[in-house]
């Protein structure tokens, strides 16, 4: 909202129709949390990689749909009959935040691996680490700021889907971290 108010008022209706799309797919995914919790319970370990992998695999299915249905954003945000400088808005944030879909699935997947085996801390210490890069990055893209070209509601989803490639990012470095030790 310190941007601009067309910005803002773009950002909630293409927030929401990303969110509720992606929603489905991560309720989808993050059914492994409770296939891994069975597995871990009943002491079957070697199952808790393919059931991870499987998410993985849905994951990066769900992200390319999302990306398939960018080019129907235009009409979609039509349908509202908001002001064409608001649409313009909501069809480049989603956009945006259509292409960061798949990180945000494959986080929501690799988050069963801990959450499955009641490490819920990582899960908020990744979650935490990713939400304080996106307010930096928030700040630097969408002002233009150490640098970076102003590139305001486009630098806004372009921080959020950096701040969901970094969660999954983080849970792979912390699994290769403590494989490795």
């Amino acid at each position: 909202s310190w941007y601009s108010v067309d910005a803002m008022a773009a950002t909630l209706p293409a927030g929401v129709i990303h969110w509720n799309l992606a929603s489905l797919a991560i309720g989808t995914v993050t059914y492994a949390n409770a296939i891994v919790g069975q597995y871990v319970g009943a002491g079957d370990l070697r199952r808790v990689g393919p059931v991870l992998w499987q998410g993985v695999y849905m994951s990066l299915v769900g992200g390319v749909l999302m990306i398939c249905l960018v080019p129907l954003a235009g009409w979609t945000f039509a349908a509202f009959d908001h002001h064409q400088d608001i649409q313009h808005l909501e069809v480049r944030y989603f956009s945006i935040l259509a292409l960061g879909t798949g990180p945000l699935l494959v986080s929501s997947t690799l988050s069963c691996f801990y959450s499955g085996r009641g490490h819920t801390t990582m899960v908020m210490v990744a979650n935490v680490i990713a939400t304080v890069i996106n307010i930096a990055l928030d700040y630097v893209l969408i002002f233009g700021k150490a640098g970076f070209p102003e590139l305001g509601i486009e630098g806004a989803a372009i921080a959020t889907s950096l701040s969901f490639t970094s969660i999954s990012a983080i849970y792979v470095a912390h699994m290769l971290w403590t494989e490795r030790n």
